[in-house]
């Protein structure tokens, strides 16, 4: 996402001309404005779903939460959950929580793009073991590169840590008389 006052100077059609060069990771863009408005689609979307990385933000949540219990901490290293792979690449040994929160594992680009990439024509249908498999050519920590594998990564860890998927632990988190809604929200913040 880019703020429109960032770039307010340019006008609809330049705006679909960089909409364009971003395809692959481009699926549909849309801009309305007081002067006009346009829809193109840029490259369908497969039939794994059109939800694409919203997933991520539950995820993001579901770590938060397990942290606020205390299960976890994100500094902690993602081998402490999953356990040494025979053949992996050492440098997982670094990589901790964090760096998978902020796409700096270590990939040099992103793979395991499942709602774009033709999952049939993956090697296997283990995607944790795609995953720790993939040699990591950066130093954990060093560099961003997104990547979908990430957050399949700590989806499956909120499994082990929780014990339920990321969609059952975040629908059905127990509440009780003890959960403050208003921690840090003062009097004159509430309308």
């Amino acid at each position: 996402f880019i703020m429109y006052d960032e770039v307010k100077h340019m006008n609809a059609h330049d705006w679909l001309e960089k909409a364009r060069a971003l395809e692959p990771t481009m699926y549909d863009f849309a801009l309305w404005s007081p002067d006009e408005a346009i829809y193109e689609r840029i490259q369908p979307h497969s039939n794994c779903g059109n939800c694409y990385s919203v997933a991520k933000t539950f995820v993001s949540t579901a770590i938060g939460m397990l942290r606020d219990e205390g299960k976890l901490d994100v500094s902690d290293p993602i081998l402490r959950y999953f356990g040494w792979r025979r053949g992996m690449d050492p440098k997982w040994a670094d990589v901790t929580i964090d760096h998978a929160l902020r796409h700096r594992i270590g990939f040099d680009e992103g793979f395991l793009d499942i709602d774009a990439e033709d999952v049939s024509a993956y090697p296997t249908d283990d995607y944790l073991s795609m995953v720790f498999d993939r040699p990591l050519p950066l130093e954990p920590g060093s560099e961003r590169h997104y990547s979908d594998a990430a957050f399949y990564l700590l989806a499956r860890l909120v499994e082990r840590v929780s014990g339920k998927d990321v969609e059952l632990f975040t629908t059905v988190y127990e509440l009780d008389d003890t959960t403050d809604f208003t921690a840090g929200v003062e009097e004159k913040d509430v309308a």
